[in-house]
């Protein structure tokens, strides 16, 4: 579903062939690769006033304090992982450039995430085809504000595939991202799916306010299965680089999707 007809889509599938998540096959630039879509970069960040200690009387937790630098070189994605983790049920604000690998980031039930103006998470190079930057996976009552996510396909060595997504949501329910930003993404910039691991759990209550989507290669958005989903005032431009090349694909991969609402 929403690939191309001579391909499986192994975001969806790839759980079910047993491979789970892979981690990155050797990060190299690629030559040749063509630069990336129109987009403008988000502005330097800069830490909100008085917010240097870990909490506060808000519940906003800052990602330095799990030791991400947000400098634009360093593979800040272990540490990102743990600021995830570290702040359930608390915000965490995103401050800074990070840069991570290719085994992206996995969102938790309650998570609460805010990107700070400026903000953003990009790929380092890498070389393949299937990847998620932030995956919302089995997950119930998370949101997201003003992520910037960039897919780097322009460091990308990869020559074929579609299937590298900014946001990947399967099985996820009661879930609000407000002002994504997804740019140069390997295939789609949100890709919305059943669950990978539990029959029968399809992607419920999923609302996204003001996507942007660019640059991305398969699609805007995929929605293979859900119920529930809405999106207000989405722009998706500049998508092309693999069949099918839509701004908004809706398409099952079986008889197990559910298109409701």
């Amino acid at each position: 579903g929403g690939g191309d007809s001579s391909s499986p889509d192994a975001v969806a599938d790839r759980y079910r062939r047993g491979g789970g998540a892979s981690n990155p096959r050797g990060a190299s630039s690629s030559s040749g690769a063509s630069a990336p879509a129109t987009a403008s970069s988000p502005a330097a960040a800069s830490s909100p006033a008085g917010a240097s200690s870990p909490t506060s009387t808000q519940g906003v937790l800052l990602d330095t304090s799990f030791g991400v630098k947000g400098d634009g070189t360093t593979n800040d994605r272990v540490a990102l992982q743990r600021a995830i983790d570290g702040s359930i049920g608390q915000i965490l604000l995103i401050t800074g450039q990070s840069r991570i690998d290719v085994a992206g980031l996995d969102l938790r039930t309650n998570s609460h995430v805010r990107f700070a103006s400026g903000a953003s998470i990009k790929l380092l190079a890498h070389n393949t085809d299937t990847y998620e930057i932030l995956r919302l996976a089995d997950v119930n009552n998370v949101t997201l504000e003003s992520p910037y996510l960039d897919g780097s396909k322009e460091l990308n060595s990869a020559k074929s595939g579609e299937w590298g997504m900014g946001i990947s949501i399967n099985g996820a329910t009661n879930c609000t991202i407000t002002s994504p930003t997804t740019i140069n993404c390997w295939g789609d910039g949100i890709y919305i799916n059943n669950s990978d691991s539990k029959s029968n759990g399809y992607s419920t209550n999923i609302t996204v306010n003001s996507h942007h989507a660019t640059g991305c290669r398969r699609q805007g958005v995929s929605i293979i299965s859900g119920s529930g989903i809405t999106f207000n005032s989405p722009l998706w431009e500049n998508i092309g680089g693999t069949a099918p090349g839509a701004g908004l694909d809706i398409e099952p991969n079986d008889n197990t999707a559910v298109f409701q609402n």
